[in-house]
């Protein structure tokens, strides 16, 4: 199930994000994250949210942070996606 959402996810984000760098950077932090490596994952996403804010990048900087245990910056991620897109955040929010 999990996978499946990831997975959506990663569809529905290289949609939204311009640029082949910064689509293989989202990549490689959805396969660093699978990997067990959440929170060098988190650090990718956080790099590419600073350079834009995408409420699909929060949501998968939000699911590694919560892999990795860290339920409260999960849900700030979650929450901030909310705002920017009403109901994105609403699934990570209720896992926390």
């Amino acid at each position: 199930m999990k996978k499946g959402v990831v997975l959506l996810i990663i569809v529905l984000a290289s949609q939204l994000i311009a640029g082949q760098g910064r689509y293989e950077e989202m990549l490689r932090a959805v396969a660093l994250s699978a990997g067990g490596n959440s929170n060098e994952a988190a650090g990718v996403l956080t790099l590419l949210i600073n350079a834009a804010p995408d409420p699909e990048l929060l949501l998968l900087r939000g699911d590694a942070s919560l892999m990795s245990g860290k339920v409260k910056e999960a849900k700030s991620d979650f929450m901030d996606a909310e705002s920017i897109n009403q109901g994105s955040g609403l699934y990570g929010i209720a896992t926390c």
